[in-house]
């Protein structure tokens, strides 16, 4: 059924105030036609066509409305499309209205040499918005008044009179409005012809049809009272003999009536199934009670031929809830429903296995070794490293297994991370990897050289690696690259520990073995200064600067100032013009220091050990 908008036809001119009564009848064609009191010929339409309620719908307006601060066009354009008019962007032949304020002067030289109607340019916007707003009101109630009478005329017309009376039709569902902002719900009503009474007839034995369709519950009542006389108990070892089981099927029913007391009923099911349970071989799928059919007698039922027939023929769909079997008449075959292939997706170039069928196996030092290669670097691809594995006698995995050496990867990803959550694997560097290429030779792990360790794998690296990572072996060379890993292992942290405590474990674990140790309890002053303790008045190219490294060398420390923890005051043979100001700075002094020259320093390196400082002490 098609609908249209409901409303009177109007011109873009003031409605008229005349009041008018509207009914609606057919005429000897079925053909709505409208009497109407007081209306013109040009506002009368026929029922059965769409009234139109857009009061500027012949409107082509083209508007230019401004201010200083304000531009309120658009505000003038949505009410004159809400109202039907078509609102032009640019001054065609086609524009009837123009609504023009503080526009140009070519604007309305053009309007006045068309002669096209032009609004008041003296008229504020918001004036203009209230008289389309008023019209719009006084059209609702016109539009309303004309609705009231129809449905009055319509009431009043009964089916049954010479001119059968219209029916209207409300249509309630959401229009869209021109603007997505909005969204109205407009009633649109059809004028529509009743029902011819042939028509009525047709419809009413179908709705008596309709009725007989299923069962209530007060027809099961009157079904079960009838058949509750007729039920007798089912004897297990005397069973009636037109009630047959089928062999082997143990359950056997409580209560049977006679054939001849019995009622037909109309069965809907999806389809008819073999089954083993039943002596006919087949049942019912989904099977209900679609209604009684007292219309019929109790032998005019289905016989088992005719249900087998059904089935082969159907291939035991039933379409629909019943099936008459008719010879001419053939199943009804469905559409085959088209399949569209679905492109699954694949891997990457360079995550897909590499073929292996034209590898030739060189060497024997990945032999017996099961290796998964998740990605590799830029000048070695996965697929390059899986078939440098199978050239040297290895085997390639997608998947690590129990039976898989370790996992090659260059980058951690996901899937290595995880692997490392899995805690099953060891993931070694490529670099391991690629070493092992140089060399032409298989190198155990060590710790750089994993990017995650097993539990076992970690039990045996301890054997030969400290917690840092640092070889346990002095008979095996290390590398830049072990070394880097050993010190990046390491704790940052600084120990703080007092030449005293240095000197106790060197005095402990190397008592006689080393000489580096010998000053370790001594703190040195150099006399190269030539203000005592002043480091600005160093003397430059002096002789001690080469002393104080050799110092140092040996376990002594070197003060730049004469302070209080000072136990000896290196001085040059050469130059003693200081050395009795030290001498004086000494007797100050509760601990006092030892002056002494290079040649003590030789004497107590050649004899192992501290020597007394007296002979060398300057005088």
């Amino acid at each position: 059924m098609s609908s249209a908008t409901s409303s009177g036809h109007h011109s873009n001119q003031k409605l008229d105030e005349r009041k008018s009564k509207v009914a609606f009848a057919l005429n000897n064609n079925d053909q709505i036609i409208s009497l109407e009191d007081g209306l013109d010929m040009e506002d009368q339409l026929p029922a059965t066509q769409p009234v139109d309620d857009r009061v500027l719908k012949d409107v082509v307006a083209y508007v230019e409305v401004r201010s200083t601060n304000d531009n309120r066009s658009k505000a003038i354009c949505r009410e004159l499309v809400q109202l039907g008019a078509v609102v032009a962007k640019t001054f065609t032949d086609d524009v009837t209205h123009v609504v023009l304020k503080e526009g140009s002067k070519r604007t309305i030289n053009k309007a006045t040499k068309k002669g096209v109607h032009l609004k008041a340019k003296s008229m504020q916007p918001r004036d203009f918005e209230d008289d389309l707003a008023s019209s719009a009101e006084r059209f609702a109630k016109k539009k309303k008044k004309l609705e009231m009478d129809r449905l009055k005329s319509t009431e009043t017309t009964p089916c049954n009179s010479p001119l059968l009376g219209a029916v209207l039709v409300e249509d309630t569902q959401p229009r869209g409005s021109p603007f997505p902002s909005s969204e109205t719900h407009t009633p649109i009503r059809l004028a529509i012809p009743d029902t011819p009474p042939s028509m009525r007839a047709k419809m009413k034995e179908l709705n008596k049809q309709d009725n007989n369709i299923g069962y209530t519950k007060k027809d099961l009542a009157e079904f079960n009272k009838k058949l509750a006389e007729h039920w007798k108990v089912f004897n297990k070892k005397n069973p009636p003999s037109f009630i047959i089981l089928a062999s082997g099927f143990k359950e056997k029913p409580d209560a049977y009536i006679e054939p001849e007391n019995s009622c037909i009923v109309q069965i809907k099911a999806a389809e008819v199934i073999d089954s083993d349970k039943f002596k006919t071989g087949f049942t019912l799928r989904f099977p209900r009670v679609e209604k009684f059919r007292d219309d019929k007698a109790w032998y005019e039922c289905m016989t088992v031929p005719e249900v087998q027939k059904m089935k082969d023929r159907a291939g035991g769909k039933l379409a629909g809830g019943k099936v008459e079997l008719r010879e001419e008449e053939e199943p009804t075959k469905k559409k085959r429903k088209v399949v569209t292939h679905v492109i699954r997706p694949t891997l990457g170039a360079q995550f897909q296995a590499a073929d292996l069928s034209d590898v030739t196996q060189t060497s024997k030092i990945f032999e017996g070794k099961e290796f998964c290669v998740i990605n590799g670097p830029s000048s070695l691809s996965k697929a390059a490293i899986e078939k440098k594995v199978a050239e040297y006698g290895g085997s390639v995995v997608q998947n690590p297994g129990s039976t898989t050496f370790c996992v090659l990867a260059d980058k951690v990803v996901m899937r290595v991370t995880n692997l490392m959550k899995r805690d099953l694997y060891d993931i070694v560097k490529v670099d391991w990897f690629k070493r092992c290429l140089d060399a032409q030779t298989f190198i155990p792990w060590a710790p750089a050289d994993m990017i995650h360790t097993s539990a076992k794998t970690q039990m045996a690296l301890k054997k030969d690696y400290d917690k840092f990572g640092d070889t346990c072996s002095y008979m095996q060379d290390t590398t830049p690259d072990q070394l880097k890993y050993t010190f990046q292992h390491m704790d940052n942290s600084e120990i703080s520990i007092s030449t005293d405590e240095m000197a106790e474990l060197e005095e402990k674990y190397f008592p006689d073995d080393s000489p580096y140790g010998l000053f370790r309890t001594c703190r040195f002053y150099l006399d190269n200064k030539l203000v005592i303790g002043d480091p600005s008045t160093q003397i430059k190219d002096s002789s001690l600067e080469f002393l104080a490294l050799e110092l140092r060398f040996i376990g002594g420390t070197v003060s730049d100032s004469l302070d209080k923890k000072v136990s000896h005051v290196m001085v040059d043979k050469r130059d003693l013009s200081r050395v009795q100001e030290l001498k004086q700075e000494r007797r100050k002094r509760s601990r006092k220091f030892h002056i002494v020259n290079e040649d003590w320093l030789r004497q107590c390196l050649e004899e192992g050990s501290l020597c007394s400082e007296r002979q060398f002490e300057p005088s």
